[in-house]
Parts: structure tokens; C-alpha cells; sequence
């Protein structure tokens, strides 16, 4: 049964991936432009006359400059300096699931053999988990720590602006593991279904055109909002 078990890597979104990173650096531009015109604005009027007249507008305009100043640095030195750090690889085999970095360091590792059954009176050992927005999705296993309790253990495959094509289905590989490899532990019957493992939609191809539909409804939000911005600093 082992070596029947395939293995599963990450892949990169990298459109998407770029498209963010596109609108890091364009929100940066929009930040530094913002800056410009403020000290533009304080050299053109005169900074003496700034103080005389308008002193609350001075201390105000000094005030955004300098945090403005501090957010546009920030965005640049996350898009340039530690841009490989967000980069990971994910591979689900038979022993279980591997994060590595971009040095190829094993960073997490969740294996079949290390997992628990719950906390007593749980309803399942296994179960997904959606944040309040219902933007990100997290598999929640359960493994003893160094004292020997058993705790939880989430797996959470998101990496900044570095987008996993193939998330969902990572996670559905890694279940399925479970269900493999170990058939004690018990899957929230919710999270069967969420991901095509119940005996009657196991072979059934999960269907992922909603995902991408949201995807591109929050791009499309996005440059909308973006292209009103602009047109409002016109």
C-alpha cells in the first residue's frame, strides 16, 4: 500500500505570486508619491511660513512624512531583502508532510506515525480550520510535544505573497494519508466531505472553479479600488 501511495509537491502560483508582488510595488510608488508631494508641498510654500501660519498643518504634514517615510521602507525591504525566506516547498509521500525553505531545511514536518487521537471527549482527531473571513483554511492535527502532552498541531501552507497553486489538494493528499496509513484516528465527518473523502465522493474530482472565481472577484476589487485612488490624488 506504500508504494502505491503517490507523492505530492507544491507548485508555485507564479501569476498570482507576481500579480502581488506587482501591487506591493505599487502601493510602495503610490507611498513614495505621497511623500514627494508632502515635502514638495512644505519646500514650495516655505517651511518659515509653514511654522508662522499654519503650525498645526506643519507638525501634521512632519508627522505623515516621516510614518509614510517608514511604511515605504518597510515595503521595500520585505519585496527585496527577505524575499526568499517566504519561499517554501511542500511535498505530502508516505510518511506524511514536509515544509522545506529555500535552503531545502525541513522548516515543519508532520508525520503519520507521530499523530495522536485528541484531548478526551473530542468529537475527531483530525478536523480543517477557517479563519473569521473564511480566506484561509488550516488542517488541525494533534502530536505530543517534548513533555509528552498531546497538543495541537496545525498544518498552515500559507506563505505571505509566495501562492500555493495546489494548497487544496495538498491537503485533501495528506488526509488521505491518514486515512492510509492511519485508519485509527478519526476525520471530522465536515472536513471528509469539504475535501471528496467520504466513500461516496472519494472518487469523485473535487471541484475548484469557486476558488479561482473568488480569486479573481478580489483582483478585480482590488484595481478597482486601486484605479479610484488614483483618480482621487488626481
Amino acid at each position: 500500500m506504500t508504494e502505491k501511495f503517490q507523492i505530492l509537491e507544491s507548485k508555485v502560483n507564479k501569476p498570482l505570486t507576481y500579480l502581488l508582488m506587482g501591487l506591493i510595488w505599487l502601493v510602495v510608488l503610490m507611498v513614495a508619491y505621497l511623500v514627494f508631494y508632502i515635502m514638495y508641498d512644505l519646500f514650495d510654500y516655505g517651511i518659515k511660513k509653514y511654522f508662522v501660519n499654519k503650525t498645526s498643518d506643519l507638525f501634521f504634514n512632519v508627522l505623515i512624512f516621516f510614518a509614510l517615510s517608514v511604511c515605504c521602507f518597510f515595503l521595500i525591504y520585505t519585496l527585496i531583502f527577505p524575499r526568499k525566506k517566504f519561499f517554501h516547498r511542500v511535498i505530502v509521500n508516505e510518511k506524511g508532510i514536509s515544509i522545506y525553505n529555500c535552503k531545502e531545511e525541513i522548516v515543519k514536518e508532520v508525520l503519520y506515525s507521530n499523530l495522536q487521537p485528541s484531548r478526551q471527549g473530542s468529537y475527531s482527531d483530525v478536523h480543517h480550520r477557517d479563519n473569521a473571513k473564511l480566506t484561509k483554511t488550516t488542517i488541525v492535527t494533534h502530536t505530543k510535544n517534548e513533555m509528552g502532552t498531546i497538543e495541537e498541531d496545525v498544518i498552515d501552507l500559507y506563505f505571505d505573497y509566495f501562492m500555493i497553486k495546489n494548497r487544496y489538494e495538498l491537503h485533501r493528499h495528506f488526509l488521505l494519508g491518514i486515512q492510509t496509513f492511519r485508519p485509527d484516528l478519526k476525520i471530522h465527518p465536515s472536513t471528509l466531505e469539504r475535501y471528496y473523502l467520504t466513500p461516496e465522493t472519494k472518487n469523485i474530482k473535487p471541484n475548484t472553479i469557486g476558488a479561482a472565481l473568488i480569486i479573481g472577484g478580489f483582483i478585480i476589487v482590488f484595481f478597482g479600488a486601486v484605479y479610484a485612488l488614483v483618480l482621487f490624488l488626481q
